[in-house]
């Protein structure tokens, strides 16, 4: 056996022998990216299905009956005031999601259902992903380090104007002052921002 064949089966056995280990390493890397996927729907599934019901129903359901016209009088009445609270703090914690991400560097729509907690326990709270996403939008938005009196004022008009559309839809109008007058207070403080009035003084 000559040097040259000698060279070429050295080469060959390197060529192979660094080939398998390529392989080798694509299938660890393949798996290792079809469990990630499949922790991470895991864990938004047990998100989704958190959280018990309010008044025998629960997520998309509680926005569905009252959006309808189904429901007898007395039963909405008592599930719109019930609803009210968990709506809420469903806005809040949308808008709060996006200004953590924002402060994080990173973007990432919240899930439509999240478990509320309220007077008698957590209820599972859905709403509209159209939403979400605008709600969450804001939360990136209000996250900026310093913002002016008219950049507030637009905010809290973006604010008033998705809480209104939301509280048309579910037919809880009414209760739109005093829903984003806590919203405004909770997510963002009059504290954080200086005010008309404090921009006139001396």
């Amino acid at each position: 056996m000559n040097i040259a064949t000698i060279e070429f089966l050295l080469f060959f056995t390197a060529s192979l022998l660094f080939f398998l280990i390529f392989l080798a390493l694509y299938y660890l890397w393949n798996k290792t990216s079809e469990i990630e996927a499949i922790t991470r729907k895991s864990v938004k599934t047990i998100t989704r299905l958190s959280g018990g019901t309010l008044l025998g129903l629960m997520g998309k359901e509680i926005w569905e009956a009252l959006a309808s016209d189904k429901l007898p009088e007395e039963r909405r009445e008592e599930l719109g005031n019930r609803y009210a609270y968990i709506l809420q703090r469903h806005i809040e914690r949308v808008i709060e999601q996006g200004i953590f991400d924002n402060r994080k560097g990173k973007s990432e729509i919240p899930n439509q259902e999240i478990a509320i907690g309220g007077t008698k326990g957590e209820v599972q709270s859905w709403i509209p992903e159209k939403y979400v996403k605008t709600l969450y939008t804001i939360g990136l938005d209000a996250a900026r380090p310093v913002l002016e009196n008219e950049q507030t004022d637009i905010l809290m008009d973006r604010i008033r104007d998705t809480i209104a559309a939301m509280l048309s839809e579910v037919g809880l109008g009414n209760r739109l002052d005093s829903i984003f007058s806590r919203v405004r207070n909770n997510v963002i403080p009059q504290d954080d921002f200086e005010t008309e009035e404090d921009a006139r003084s001396p």
